[in-house]
């Protein structure tokens, strides 16, 4: 894998993937980021009423970004909405996209 220099950021060498704006990042705390997918989902909705459970399909848009703090040799995934999500190793997204594909096609 390549890498790439940051504008006017002299002595930092980014990943050949990332994308992200330097100029507006503190230097400690230089991520980064490659650009993010957008994935359109329904997700249930759970909320309690007049004492029963109610449950609604909402829609819902999940971000997916590849990302690496300066300085790190770790690369993360994050998926999630921006409030909540995982942070996982790009090893573990991995495993996780082979293993959700194997899943589905097993017991769907």
């Amino acid at each position: 894998m390549g890498a790439n220099p940051a504008p006017k950021l002299p002595g930092v060498i980014c990943p050949e993937w990332c994308t992200a704006d330097h100029q507006i990042q503190s230097p400690d705390d230089l991520l980064h980021e490659a650009p993010a997918l957008a994935v359109p989902c329904v997700q249930i909705q759970r909320a309690r009423g007049d004492g029963s459970p109610a449950r609604s399909a909402v829609p819902a848009k999940l971000s997916v970004v590849q990302y690496q703090y300066h300085g790190d040799t770790e690369t993360w995934v994050y998926i999630g909405d921006g409030f909540s999500g995982l942070d996982l190793s790009l090893e573990s997204a991995r495993r996780l996209a082979a293993a959700l594909g194997s899943y589905l096609t097993h017991h769907n």
